[in-house]
């Protein structure tokens, strides 16, 4: 009992002291870290009013959302953020979805790591990259693409990687791979520290989460928060905690229907995001 308290004790000073850490940086720091943000990236812009971050170039390449997709993460991180969003409003897409299906089938149906869509499908067919259908792509483009792919990712230029490259009907390249994931991912206990202490927005903001929008979608992708936001989606499935949770972070709104290559390479895949069943209590199962 006397460590229980000690922890829970441990867990409410540090609650407090990042409120008071999240107030001053969102006083005194927000200000100038915003604008010289601004000023470094120009295709973004601020609204002060709706606390909304808009890229406002509706032209930008793959490459060139890539790109802007990490100046968002590295300059936000030192940002408090100020939006707010209901949970149950927080609408994912492939991906962050599929991590919050991963909770489902480990915890709810006790499905092995190796065969949850997770590791199997999601973290094994990886979109990389992109080139246009009507260009080439035998052994020696493929072989390019690697050595174009290792300048950004040390550790891409490998011969045996040509044959795990595959590219779909659109030009997106795929890293085809059969590695078998036997640890479970860390989001698990995520879930259980939130489930044992709860969850605190001022604790999550010293990371804090940054949700993308696509108006063309209309649905959300996680920049930065993603086990997170899976986490509390799931727990919310079981009325663990409240699906009106508001959850404080930077909101990015953009005309594109991502900001990177991610998406699903196997047609069970796809299926399953077009007609994702919600996750159900334990109980109804």
């Amino acid at each position: 009992m006397k460590h229980i308290a000690k922890l829970q004790h441990s867990y409410l000073y540090k609650k407090y002291i990042n409120l008071i850490r999240y107030y001053l940086k969102k006083l005194l720091i927000n200000p100038r870290r915003i604008n010289q943000f601004l000023k470094q990236v120009k295709e973004i812009k601020y609204n002060d009013q709706q606390k909304l971050y808009n890229i406002t170039v509706d032209t930008l390449s793959l490459n060139e959302r890539g790109r802007l997709r990490r100046a968002i993460m590295q300059n936000l991180k030192d940002i408090a953020p100020t939006s707010t969003i209901v949970l149950k409003d927080i609408n994912v897409g492939y991906y962050d979805k599929c991590l919050e299906k991963y909770l489902h089938e480990r915890l709810d149906l006790f499905i092995t790591n190796e065969q949850t869509c997770w590791y199997k499908m999601a973290q094994n067919n990886k979109c990389i990259g992109f080139l246009k259908p009507d260009m080439e792509f035998d052994d020696k483009a493929k072989k390019a693409f690697l050595q174009q792919k290792e300048k950004i990712k040390p550790g891409w230029d490998q011969p045996e990687y040509i044959n795990l490259l595959k590219r779909n009907d659109e030009g997106y390249i795929f890293f085809l791979s059969n590695y078998e994931f036997t640890k479970d991912d860390g989001i698990i206990q995520l879930v259980r520290n939130i489930q044992q202490y709860g969850f605190s927005n001022y604790l999550s903001v010293s990371s804090p989460i940054i949700l993308g929008y696509s108006i063309i979608s209309q649905t959300y992708s996680l920049i930065s928060g993603r086990h997170r936001i899976a986490s509390l989606k799931y727990l919310a499935s079981q009325d663990i905690i409240s699906s009106k949770q508001e959850i404080v972070c930077h909101i990015i709104k953009y005309p594109y229907d991502s900001l990177i290559y991610t998406r699903p390479y196997a047609s069970e895949c796809i299926t399953c995001i077009n007609d994702a069943v919600p996750i159900r209590k334990k109980e109804n199962l």
